[in-house]
Formats: structure tokens, sequence, C-alpha cells
């Protein structure tokens, strides 16, 4: 494993993992420099053990609460997959 791999291998450890419809939604937060939070996510639909898919939701969600940020960005992930499941083609 390289230094890139490793890096995200911590990132991922430290960093919540919510489950949704069969889909997991990894989450990322950094702290500002200005004390604020930035967090945003990625979705993954998993067939078995395997990855079926892998979307970065590519939003940021910036809030003074590490939490509300987190919830912001969790949010808009299930979102963007209940839009995957009504419209898987388009």
């Amino acid at each position: 494993m390289n230094a890139d791999d490793l890096a995200k291998e911590a990132i991922l450890r430290s960093n919540p993992v919510i489950y949704y419809k069969k889909w997991k939604i990894f989450l990322f937060v950094l702290p500002l420099h200005d004390g604020r939070w930035s967090a945003n996510g990625e979705i993954e639909a998993v067939d078995g053990d395997e990855p079926e898919m892998l979307q970065n939701t590519s939003r940021n969600f910036v809030s003074t609460s590490k939490l509300q940020a987190l919830h912001l960005a969790c949010e808009d992930a299930k979102i963007q997959i209940d839009d995957i499941l009504a419209d898987p083609i388009g």
C-alpha cells in the first residue's frame, strides 16, 4: 500500500459511514480556518460484497457546527440516492 492509499484508509476510518437503502454514504468533514466546518460525501451502491457504483455528491456544506455540516451532507446524499432509485437511467 502506498502513502496515498494509507491516507485514504485513515480518512475513511476516521469519518462516519451511514447505510441507507442498500447504499453507503461516506461523510467527510474538515475544520475551516475561520472556525466553521465543511462537510461533503460520497455514495456507493453495494451489490453483495462488491461496490456497484461510487458517486461523489460534490456539494460542500458549511456550518458553525460540525454535526450540522455532517447532517446537511448526509441529507443531501439521501436525496441523491432517492433520485437515483426513482430514475435509475436518467
